[in-house]
């Protein structure tokens, strides 16, 4: 199965277990109010047990819908970076942000953003083009 298969499957999962949660809880709440009428054999107890019951479904289906979120995130930094170093390979190294911006589904404001914290972290250096232009040099 394809990574954005099992993304999108997780994804769905995830939800589905959300919104289980989420109509349990409701319908517990429902019972809770019901119980305070005078002619329901409705206790309080089993009103209790089904806003309980949901609670487990509501925080599996939020954490399974976090991971995979957060996993998503991180598979498309990576290929955004596979990119962005293909293309610095093939450019002797150096790049723009155009370019950057260009290759990748970054904007503009992105790929400025992500040159500059790695040009802060050290991993490449800045140099001023005969433009004025900012060229970004990695190191090989």
């Amino acid at each position: 199965m394809h990574r954005s298969q099992t993304l999108m499957l997780g994804l769905a999962g995830g939800m589905v277990l959300l919104l289980l949660g989420i109509c349990s809880i409701l319908l517990g709440i429902v019972f809770v109010i019901d119980t305070s009428s005078p002619d329901t054999e409705m206790t309080l107890s089993t009103a209790m047990c089904t806003i309980f019951l949901g609670l487990p479904f509501v925080v599996s289906g939020g954490a399974l819908m976090y991971i995979g979120l957060k996993s998503h995130r991180r598979r498309r930094q990576e290929a955004i970076e596979a990119k962005i170093l293909q293309a610095v390979i093939s450019r002797d190294y150096r790049i723009t942000t155009a370019e950057v911006a260009m290759l990748t589904d970054l904007s503009l404001a992105e790929a400025q953003i992500y040159l500059e914290t790695q040009a802060r972290s050290g991993l490449i250096s800045v140099e001023v083009g005969e433009n004025g232009m900012l060229i970004y040099h990695f190191s090989n």
